[in-house]
């Protein structure tokens, strides 16, 4: 048997289980979640305690300490009393199925054997950084833990399981749930004090500093467009120390920069490099001049391209001059001319921690907590951000054109089938609000600055109409409830047809309110061959009736079966569907049938579902 693990309810005594050493890993800008897998076992398990105890307060929240480990790491115990038992597992990759099963048993036993005195109502896994798809399922669907339930308690336990534990296992089934590293990022940003004492926060870029480095990318720009002219410099490669004394001269002739020289392997050929002194800075390589005529002006107007609305160009031989402005070592053959030349804007790569909100008449409609703004091209007439990664799923596009104070939107690459209801739902409102008279405002999770706030957009692309906006948001509202109310992770289909609409549908309104009623129509019921005679039996004279049933309902929607639980059926005016003498005599003619199917019209019918009408 394990030994108990301590048990703390405070932030200090947890921290001190940790120890002097923390791992304090790099959460780099390039991630879109924090670095959970370079924590130590200990510290992610301290870390999702401190954060669930931030955000409850009010609620009794208990760590157990790192010697033994008896099913749980963390026990949350709500203010209405129900219990949450948290497991954390932490890997640098996706969790599996072996390792969710091996603690589903661990789980099950230990509670049989009292060593967990609660029995919580729900269990948790904080997963890093997710896990695998038919570790999901198992998660999902409590079908496939009774499937595996005793093969499962049969490995952990090295043995056959008692009755009383499968009973147990097979009986008792809590409500299952993950959090992954994305959830947890997301619920971690609104404490950045607990982030900065696990991780070493590296600030991507601030809000002043963009507007600088945007207003330095300006000015050099203009000063190009003025004097028609650009510089460069050469990078550093690996030198040669041959040849050194002539190439010490060209130096000297060249202030700035330095000359080098290397061989090519079984050749006499030697090729000389250049690269620039730090300790002096740029250094001009040579002018970009474009001649008065036609061409040339051609090549003016593709500059323009690169100073106006930052994009990159490429210029033919007859477009421009090129005029080198240093002199070679007398060894060497002059440049080649060029055939073509290239030039790219130096836009600096960065990508900012942001939230994206949409805003109506002063007030936010529609938001997306945590994605990242990149910066992609930046003119003095046009600037262009990319906002993608994180939350936001697909890619948001914003290009601001300064003179005239107007922004073009275009959201693509959005795939509803890839991202679960609740992300979904999320993003076809946020593409709604954008096609609606709104505003829109980009601000910094670092500092909470707003970096863009435009005006309305005059450019939106989608394919979206507004009756087909209606239609999918009402289809994931109803996909986001029945995965909340049923532990799944149903998504858009990639086909969807409106006998699915209509299951969705009809299940939300019996979890909404409880019942449903439904107008005339047939229904079948089944009776082992002497329960259908007694059944048609008061038919005889040819009367309706009105049936009271008790039955267990199942619906099926996207490849999974929800089962709704006892419900009540009153059926009002019921009367067999076929000849009733005819029914009746092929009945008793085949009284070895196991199942007879009885098909019953009706004027009206009352579905009451007792999971739910109690609530409402």
């Amino acid at each position: 048997m394990s030994e108990e693990r301590a048990k703390f309810s405070g932030d200090n005594a947890a921290r001190a289980d940790i120890g002097a050493s923390r791992s304090k890993p790099a959460w780099l800008e390039s991630q879109h979640s924090l670095p959970f897998h370079m924590l130590s076992p200990d510290e992610f398990e301290i870390f999702c305690y401190l954060l669930l105890r931030r955000e409850n307060p009010d609620e009794d929240i208990f760590y157990y300490g790192k010697t033994g480990d008896a099913g749980r790491d963390i026990v949350r115990v709500s203010s209405g009393g129900h219990i949450e038992l948290i497991q954390c597992k932490r890997y640098q990759h996706n969790v599996g199925l072996p390792e969710i099963r091996n603690e589903l048993a661990k789980l099950y036993a230990n509670i049989h054997n009292h060593i967990l005195l609660e029995r919580p109502s729900r269990v948790t896994f904080y997963v890093v950084p997710d896990v695998t798809a038919p570790a999901q399922d198992l998660i999902n669907q409590p079908q496939k833990w009774i499937e595996i339930a005793k093969s499962t308690l049969k490995d952990y336990l090295k043995e056959e399981p008692s009755e009383e534990l499968l009973n147990l296992a097979l009986t008792w089934i809590p409500q299952f749930s993950k959090e992954t590293a994305i959830d947890l990022t997301q619920r971690s940003s609104r404490h950045q004090a607990l982030i900065d004492e696990f991780f070493a926060t590296r600030k991507v870029v601030d809000a002043e500093d963009t507007n600088k480095k945007l207003n330095e990318i300006q000015g050099i720009l203009e000063q190009m467009q003025r004097n028609q002219e650009i510089a460069l410099q050469p990078s550093s490669p690996n030198a040669s120390a041959a040849l050194q004394d002539i190439l010490r001269q060209a130096g000297e002739e060249n202030p700035g920069l330095i000359f080098t020289v290397s061989h090519t392997s079984h050749s006499q050929a030697a090729t000389i490099t250049l690269s620039a002194n730090p300790a002096v800075g740029a250094v001009d390589l040579a002018t970009l001049i474009f001649p008065d005529t036609e061409t040339g002006n051609r090549g003016l107007q593709k500059f323009k391209l690169l100073t106006e609305e930052g994009r990159a160009i490429e210029l033919a031989a007859n477009e421009c001059e090129w005029r080198w402005a240093f002199n070679l070592p007398k060894l060497a053959a002059t440049p080649q001319n060029l055939k073509t030349l290239k030039l790219h804007p130096n836009i600096p790569n960065v990508q900012v921690p942001s939230r994206v909100e949409v805003v109506q008449d002063q007030e936010v409609v529609s938001i997306v907590d945590f994605t990242y703004c990149n910066l992609v091209r930046a003119g003095t007439k046009e600037i262009e951000c990319l906002l993608k990664g994180g939350q936001l799923q697909g890619t948001l596009r914003f290009i601001f054109q300064l003179e005239d104070s107007q922004t073009i939107v275009n959201y693509s690459s959005l795939e509803l089938p890839a991202m679960s209801a609740k992300q979904a739902k999320a993003s076809i409102d946020l593409i709604r609000s954008l096609h609606r008279s709104t505003k829109i405002q980009i601000v910094s999770l670092e500092d909470e600055a707003i970096l863009i706030y435009s005006a309305e957009p005059i450019g939106k692309d989608s394919n979206f109409s507004e009756e087909e906006f209606k239609n999918t948001l009402n289809f994931l509202d109803c996909l986001v409830k029945i995965n909340q109310t049923f532990g799944l992770d149903l998504r858009y289909p990639e086909n969807i047809d409106p006998e699915i609409v209509k299951t969705a549908k009809l299940v939300t309104h019996a979890i909404e309110h409880g019942q449903i009623d439904q107008p005339g129509g047939t229904i079948t019921l089944t009776y082992t061959p002497q329960q259908a005679l007694e059944f048609l039996e008061p038919f005889s004279e040819e009367k309706t009736f009105d049936l009271h049933l008790s039955v267990e309902v199942e619906y099926s929607l996207l490849g999974h079966t929800l089962n709704m639980g006892q419900t009540e059926m009153t059926i009002k005016n019921a009367f067999p569907a076929d000849d009733l003498s005819l029914l009746k005599q092929e009945i008793a003619a085949h009284p070895e049938l196991e199942k007879v199917d009885i098909c019953i019209q009706y004027d009206s019918m009352v579905k009451k579902y007792c999971r739910w009408s109690a609530q409402t």
